[in-house]
């Protein structure tokens, strides 16, 4: 049995299939995942509901935060190179979060990556399916979706495997849309959820004196956004789910990410090494705390207007 949106898999038996457990061995991951009611050590308690629908065979594509651009390339999309790879017949519908085929852009995704044009079923959050014949693949990339303690976070905790990273560059860089786009992009949260607010509109304006466009990526195809990134010679803004563009990016690219707290989350500095692009964090003042007392990554920020400038002028300057 599956469940939309979670990553839990029970198995007839009543084992359960749970990637991200396996390697969180100090239970510093919080799962944030709408199946799991308790976990501890080896053992978990899921939701028993009753099964909605039963298949007699399919793949699971589905899985926690899919709902978001960041994990659903990373996690989940890249699982469909796997299957041009692998010998499951083509016959095989795949099984994928319904939010999927419900937003635009995701829907645009899957046209990209589902190659072989197999069937898609969604299931909708939080809803069983049970399969007789389930089909597993292993995501190659370990998001962990939030932490116990920010303050803890290390950089070993996000892993990618190089060689899907580059699989999903050379899927998507073919399907660009040819727009031109300015070099220089800040990348706007103004369409984002609260999460991560900061004075954009101030680093904004001082940033445009520097070339910087303002942009929200959100709002564009992704066929626009692929063509945006790789066209970048330079990037600013917020962290967040926009910076998953950064797999499109050209090698010496220059990306300016702004964020609260100087944690070793390295959910994309990986990404931008393994493609040559050269990523910088700017921080608020360390001795600053989030609302919940101590670090934060998900707490608005204020970021000094002259310490943005001083970065970007050090990147400009000859010796950088």
């Amino acid at each position: 049995m599956v469940v939309g949106s979670s990553n839990v898999i029970t198995l007839r038996d009543g084992a359960l299939v749970y990637d991200l457990a396996r390697w969180d061995r100090e239970r510093r991951f919080r799962y944030t995942d709408p199946a799991i009611m308790k976990h501890a050590r080896d053992t978990m308690v899921v939701k028993g509901r009753k099964t909605a629908s039963t298949l007699k065979r399919a793949v699971w594509m589905g899985g926690n935060f899919s709902w978001n651009y960041y994990h659903l390339m990373f996690e989940y999309l890249v699982k469909f190179q796997a299957l041009e790879r692998g010998q499951i017949p083509v016959e095989v519908p795949v099984l994928i979060d319904q939010v999927c085929l419900e937003t635009p852009q995701f829907e645009e995704l899957l046209r990209m990556v589902n190659s072989e044009k197999r069937d898609i079923i969604p299931v909708a959050s939080g809803k069983p399916c049970s399969v007789e014949s389930l089909y597993y693949v292993r995501t190659p990339a370990i998001i962990p979706p939030n932490f116990v303690d920010d303050s803890r976070i290390r950089s070993e905790d996000v892993l990618f495997d190089p060689r899907w990273l580059r699989v999903l560059r050379e899927r998507f860089l073919p399907f660009g849309s040819g727009r031109r786009f300015p070099r220089r992009i800040f990348i706007s949260r103004d369409g984002a959820s609260a999460r991560r607010k900061f004075n954009e509109d101030e680093v904004a304006s001082a940033l445009s004196g520097c070339g910087y466009e303002r942009v929200q990526p959100e709002r564009l195809t992704v066929a626009d956004q692929i063509s945006m990134f790789a066209g970048a010679e330079a990037i600013a803004g917020g962290s967040g789910a926009a910076f998953t563009n950064l797999l499109f990016c050209s090698p010496g690219c220059r990306a300016m990410i702004f964020a609260k707290n100087p944690v070793q989350f390295s959910g994309f500095s990986t990404i931008a090494c393994l493609l040559g692009v050269d990523a910088t964090y700017v921080c608020e003042e360390a001795g600053r705390k989030g609302p919940r007392g101590g670090f934060d990554i998900q707490a608005s920020f204020h970021l000094d207007q002259g310490a943005v400038l001083h970065f970007e002028e050090l990147a400009n300057s000859p010796q950088a």
